[in-house]
């Protein structure tokens, strides 16, 4: 008996063992794909950034001041607008945005959503 009982806990201690390194390892894996993944699209954001900064500096560079400012207000409008939606109705995030700016936090509770635009051009 005494053995079966040696047997049965060293069969139930490896399963133990194996369940909570499988679990470990699965956390991790997920871990790194999630952080992975976030710095996937925040890389495309910045691209889309950097390309709205290009547009602003061909607008200046060719003596289209209005129309570089036009396209400086969708941009900040499509950004505020996005703070919204991504703060939605998180309290939590939205203080966090209030510490940080009051003034973008208070833009970003009353921008509009849904609006579409004309990408400005020099005449």
């Amino acid at each position: 008996m005494k053995q079966r009982t040696k047997t049965l806990m060293v069969a139930l201690l490896t399963a133990v063992v194996s369940f909570g390194l499988g679990a470990s390892l699965a956390r991790t894996g997920t871990i790194k794909a999630l952080v992975g993944a976030v710095a996937d699209n925040e890389t495309i954001n910045e691209v889309g950034r950097v390309e709205s900064w290009d547009r602003v500096e061909q607008l200046l560079a060719n003596g289209c001041a209005k129309e570089a400012l036009e396209l400086v207000r969708i941009e900040q409008s499509l950004a505020l607008s996005s703070i919204k939606s991504q703060v939605g109705n998180n309290e939590e995030r939205m203080a966090k945005l209030r510490a940080r700016n009051p003034d973008v936090a208070k833009r970003a509770e009353s921008a509009s959503t849904g609006k579409t635009y004309t990408i400005p051009a020099c005449k």
